[in-house]
């Protein structure tokens, strides 16, 4: 059953290949100069991925399922971080599992089942190399895995465009700083997050019975909760009715098909959700003997992360501005004078597909664009609160998934007046032999 739904055609191999390559590169040590600066490449997210290096650290000492399997950060920390919140502090997470130095107290982060911690803590255990070396082997893998998933994700999507389709979103995909960022990155591990998407794209593909429908969404967003948390969740999760729109106007579904697909996948998130906080509970329930405490602490996040707190000005949780700094940070830079912005990817979006449209075809892929821009435009409005704050994380969320289909709808645009271009030509040419 998986073999079939996730086949691969021998044919598209070297196309995977390479991509996967092109992918793996920048991820694992910004190979392009994406990122101009290397330092700024290197630490990005370190602070947040702090929490991973404690995992591994306290799972070195005692034992792979510690601590109800949760992340977290060891102490103590030398005086000069001055505080155990401190820069400094969280940087130590990493010293501590390098040089082994004794923890005295674990202090978990109880909002992410972090189950994608145990492939750390697992080959930490079975390897029997430097930690510093482990350090290295723990960022490439990560970097392969986000490769590997999004090289499924273009040619499973857009492999139906050809050659020039799949090529023209990974060339643009990896012009970006924040997409190659997050490349090598442990904590978000981001290629997770795109699960739902893959395998509701897959599904409804395939046209697969509805229990299966249900079985496999609910698996995929109950995977990304495990692996990623809840992180970015209303982009992740919201990715599995773009597949629905695409297919709906490929396949000429009926309203009743749409309908009760749609029913089929919010189930799907609802049961997966359900799922996850059992087992958060559950976690909670074996470390602390409080089953409630996983539910209530989530409950008081989620409402600090919508409604907002008090270290920022409330002028600053306003939704336009909010989308004001976001609309225009910085996407794709060629040059000091050539900056594209992602409200102008977004323009180039809209006229992209206003062009298409007089081809009288690719309307899915349009329709299927939009609404992963309002699935995208989803985080900024429902998690403001965490968007005016995160500043320096947050653009990601353009291209989840928004971004892989604008990139599509421009290069199928560029494709159709190729070909267009090409027929003249060829036109022209017969013509004037003809004339001779």
């Amino acid at each position: 059953m998986l073999d079939k739904l996730f086949k691969i055609k021998k044919t598209k191999y070297v196309e995977f290949v390479l991509i996967l390559v092109l992918m793996l590169m920048p991820f694992y040590n910004n190979f392009f100069k994406t990122v101009a600066s290397q330092y700024h490449f290197d630490v990005f997210m370190v602070d947040t991925q702090s929490l991973v290096w404690g995992r591994i650290a306290n799972s070195d000492q005692n034992g792979i399922f510690s601590e109800g399997l949760f992340m977290g950060r060891c102490y103590p920390v030398p005086e000069e971080c001055e505080g155990n919140n401190s820069k400094c502090a969280k940087r130590y997470q990493k010293k501590i599992y390098l040089n082994k130095y004794n923890i005295e107290r674990f202090d978990i982060y109880k909002t992410h089942p972090a189950f994608h911690t145990l492939f750390y803590t697992c080959l930490n255990k079975i390897l029997n190399l430097k930690p510093d070396r482990k350090v290295d082997l723990f960022m490439f893998i990560t970097a392969l895995i986000n490769a590997f998933i999004f090289t499924f994700l273009i040619t499973i999507l857009f492999g139906r465009y050809g050659l020039f389709i799949t090529f023209f979103i990974t060339f643009f995909l990896l012009l970006n700083y924040w997409f190659v960022c997050y490349g090598n990155e442990m904590y978000m591990f981001i290629g997770f997050m795109f699960i739902p998407l893959v395998v509701a794209w897959k599904v409804f593909k395939e046209e697969l019975s509805n229990s299966k429908v249900l079985l496999f969404i609910t698996l995929a967003v109950l995977v990304k909760y495990l692996l990623t948390g809840f992180e970015f969740i209303s982009c992740s999760v919201l990715m599995v009715f773009v597949p629905i729109v695409f297919f709906a106007i490929e396949n000429k579904w009926k309203l009743k098909k749409i309908i009760f697909n749609s029913v089929l996948s919010v189930a799907a998130v609802l049961i997966a959700t359900f799922l996850v906080l059992l087992v958060l509970s559950l976690q909670l329930w074996l470390l602390e003997g409080d089953f409630y405490a996983g539910i209530e602490h989530l409950m008081s996040r989620f409402v600090y992360r919508t409604v907002g707190a008090g270290e920022i000005t409330p002028d600053r949780l306003e939704l336009l501005s909010v989308m004001n700094f976001y609309w225009n940070e910085s996407a794709i830079k060629l040059s000091e004078t050539i900056v594209f912005s992602f409200g102008a990817l977004v323009f180039l979006h809209f006229g992209a597909s206003l062009l298409l449209l007089f081809f009288k075809k690719h309307k899915g892929l349009i329709a299927a664009s939009f609404v992963a821009l309002f699935v995208s435009l989803s985080w900024f409005v429902l998690f403001r609160q965490h968007a005016a704050v995160h500043l320096h994380v947050d653009p990601i969320v353009w291209y989840m998934p928004y971004l892989f289909f604008a990139f599509a709808v421009l290069g199928v645009l560029l494709k159709e007046l190729f070909l267009i271009s090409h027929k003249k030509l060829s036109s022209n040419s017969i013509y004037f032999s003809k004339q001779q």
